[in-house]
């Protein structure tokens, strides 16, 4: 199937992983992302320890945990049935030189087979040694403990080919050390790139070349490759177009572009580094730092003919005894599964175990090209933090958060609104040009003062930005806009123009003081719609601002069917978060997602993505000061998938809506689907009840979808296997069958 240089224990392992998979029940679904060549997981830095006794002394209390958090992890990877993964290093919490290594590895590794996983390793500083650098705090990697490794794990660096890509694993403790190994490896990876060059080529490291800038140190640096071998890698990259890098070793998600190399650094499922807390917050998360639970996980990556797709698996610090691991499966559907540090009111409790409940994955950015849902991004897109001494570091490092980039693209966001002086910032407009790299529009925002220097720069602009906001104050009536307007009808440009008007004075309820709205309300849209008539003008877009008590399902069931603006191409709804009820946000974020169907040319921007305390208004954001995925986020990345995968088919939709037995019910057919948005309205709603509404037949082509929790439930088979088929359902929840032919 594959091809191994310079290794052969990993082959073994396939017959082994094809029998037992073949008996194991899937936990996860790809109904609603595309099909793929293939897929593969990345794991790193598992850290596995020997049992740590209660009485041991242990820096830091999650310590304890970090095995049974692997075993988790591990056993949730082969629930995936990826065609195999690639380990990349730090298997162990110890170090070479420690007494117990030996015995240390040999478990870790027995924990992997037991799990029945395909494995491909390369080696971490915890297995081989550190970076030849005299500040690091262990010994560097020598001779003696690359044997031990080669004689246990296997050779430190391997390549292989599957389906006609070429996947490389380097030793990246040895670069720019005056071992042989070194040199041999030097001569291998430019033979091995250069035979393989007209194929689709991965590498992986354990170390990262680099964190914020290719140039910056490596003495003292614990956390990137040292000058020369650093240069020497991004080159060959370069040369052989090499279309992924991932790295290990820092236990957080960085992202970046090397020229045409897009570069990851993958998470640890065991725990986080303490020094990268600052990046997020001036309180440190739990155990100072390093237990960031939600940034806990794995990657995996699924190949596709164009591109590479990857999805990040959290494991959240959920934990499995590692020595009861096949004791577990026999029961796991008795055990109730819930993700920690979760509210009640986020779950569907009544059946919801390991087995039950699937959980989907959805399309990120690339792949939802037919969605409309974007956000404002009300900070910068990277911001920046020099982490003080980070440990083991010897120099204060500049490190950049880049979890809003992922972020973005995990929502499957389609566009994002910035400041066009954004651009002007280069760090920020590189930043910004990945992601749009990435599949996402970028819509610039400025004042209508800046007009006279749009034309100018337009060229300039074209190749930057997707689109454009025109921010115009409107303190009177709305005539006082057609000088502006005119000169904005002028423009030429070759991205669509939304007129975004600032209406100051806005009364809000529970307000002392007057706010500044940004956008138009209805009754000023149809106003703005006669206006452009009778001036004989016309816009791509206009904005039109949502707040909590702006229902757009009311919108959508007057007009989806109609055109009423006659002089405005589309919509860009504007949608705050001015609240701090999860719960109540929760409901009207999916109300409003729903709806979007029904609206042809409608785009959605939310604010904020991350909590924000602006002056006296406290907002949440889909994102906590962690950058921590709320349920908010996951209701808006599964809605994304769920509603836009495809162009919405509404030239025959048919809506209707009602309240009863404790849910608030919408529902919309299109095509031969038909849609069913339940908002429960206490915490003993349960599905499905006796209800009129109900009593659709259930197919097996009929399933509930728990918004919040990104999970899945046939319907059809909880009717067959549970002797009370009802669900509880206490947060957002989405119905969607397909009508039988004789409907």
């Amino acid at each position: 199937m594959y091809q191994v240089y310079n290794g052969k224990a990993n082959v073994r392992l396939f017959e082994v992983r094809t029998f037992f998979l073949s008996h194991r029940h899937t936990m996860f679904d790809r109904s609603l992302i595309q099909e793929c060549i293939f897929e593969f997981a990345v794991i790193s830095d598992t850290h596995f320890m020997l049992d740590v006794t209660p009485e041991a002394q242990v820096e830091f209390e999650s310590r304890r945990m970090q095995t049974a958090r692997i075993a988790y992890a591990l056993e949730k990877l082969a629930k995936l049935k990826p065609e195999f993964t690639l380990h990349l290093g730090d298997l162990v919490q110890t170090f070479p030189e420690c007494s117990d290594f030996s015995i240390s590895l040999k478990q870790a590794l027995n924990q992997l087979m037991q799990h029945d996983i395909v494995v491909h390793h390369l080696p971490g500083n915890h297995d081989v040694g550190d970076k030849p650098d005299p500040t690091m705090p262990t010994h560097a990697v020598n001779q003696q403990s690359l044997s031990i490794y080669h004689e246990m794990v296997g050779h430190s660096w391997q390549s292989f080919d599957y389906k006609d890509c070429h996947f490389v694993l380097l030793n990246s403790q040895i670069m720019n050390t005056h071992l042989s190994e070194s040199e041999t490896q030097h001569h291998w990876l430019q033979r091995d790139l250069h035979t393989h060059r007209n194929q689709r080529i991965f590498v992986f490291t354990h170390l990262p070349p680099y964190l914020m800038f290719p140039d910056e140190p490596g003495l003292g640096h614990y956390d990137n490759i040292d000058q020369p071998d650093r240069s020497w890698l991004l080159d060959l990259l370069s040369e052989f177009k090499v279309e992924l890098l991932v790295s290990g070793h820092v236990h957080y998600c960085f992202f970046d572009h090397i020229q045409t190399t897009r570069f990851y650094t993958a998470p640890s499922p065991a725990f986080t580094r303490p020094g990268f807390g600052h990046l997020f917050c001036s309180n440190a998360p739990p155990d100072q730092g390093r237990d960031d639970h939600d940034k806990l996980g794995f990657y995996l990556f699924r190949v596709m003919r164009d591109r590479v797709d990857t999805h990040l698996i959290r494991t959240n610090g959920n934990t499995i005894r590692p020595s009861s691991i096949r004791s577990e499966r026999s029961r796991i559907s008795k055990r109730q599964f819930t993700l920690p540090h979760q509210e009640a009111s986020s779950l569907l409790t009544a059946t919801c175990t390991d087995d039950e409940g699937l959980h989907i994955i959805t399309r990120t950015s690339q792949s939802l090209s037919h969605s409309p849902v974007g956000l404002t991004l009300e900070s910068p897109l990277a911001g920046t933090t020099w982490v003080p001494l980070a440990w083991p570091s010897t120099i204060r490092q500049p490190i950049r958060n880049d979890y809003p980039i992922l972020s973005i693209q995990e929502l499957g966001c389609r566009q994002i609104r910035v400041p066009l002086t954004d651009l002007e910032d280069p760090f920020q407009n590189r930043r910004l040009q990945i992601l749009r790299s990435e599949g996402v529009r970028i819509i610039g925002t400025c004042f209508d003062s800046l007009i006279p220097a749009l034309s100018d720069q337009a060229t300039r602009l074209e190749e930057q930005i997707d689109g454009l906001h025109i921010q115009l104050p409107l303190q009177n009536s709305l005539d006082n806009l057609l000088p502006q307007l005119a000169k904005l009808s002028s423009l030429t440009v070759a991205f669509p123009v939304s007129i975004c008007p600032l209406i100051t004075g806005d009364v809000h309820k529970g307000k002392q003081h007057r706010r500044t709205r940004i956008g138009f309300n209805e009754h000023e849209l149809f106003d703005f719609n006669k206006l452009l008539y009778q001036n004989n003008l016309h816009f791509d877009r206009a904005c039109y601002s949502l707040s909590s008590g702006t229902s757009l399902w009311d919108f959508a069931q007057k007009f989806h069917s109609t055109e009423p603006f006659s002089q405005i191409g589309g919509l860009d709804l504007l949608l705050r978060f001015d609240t701090s009820d999860d719960v109540t946000l929760a409901r009207y974020l999916a109300e409003t997602l729903f709806a979007l169907p029904l609206l042809p040319n409608t785009q959605l921007f939310m604010e904020p993505l991350v909590d924000l305390d602006r002056t006296m208004d406290v907002t949440h954001g889909l994102l906590d000061t962690l950058y921590n995925p709320r349920g908010t986020f996951h209701l808006v990345r599964c809605m994304n998938s769920l509603l836009f995968s495809e162009t919405p088919d509404i030239r025959h939709s048919r809506i209707e809506s009602a309240h009863h037995d404790g849910f608030t019910v919408m529902g919309m057919k299109r095509g031969k689907m038909e849609y069913t948005l339940l908002l429960p309205e206490t915490s003993t709603a349960f599905f499905p009840d006796e209800s009129r509404n109900f009593k659709s037949p259930v197919s097996d082509s009929d399933f509930l979808f728990d918004l919040e929790n990104g999970r899945k439930y046939s319907l059809l088979q909880t009717n067959r296997d549970h002797q009370t088929p009802r669900i509880q359902v206490t947060a957002p929840a989405l119905r969607i069958r397909q009508i039988p032919p004789s409907i």
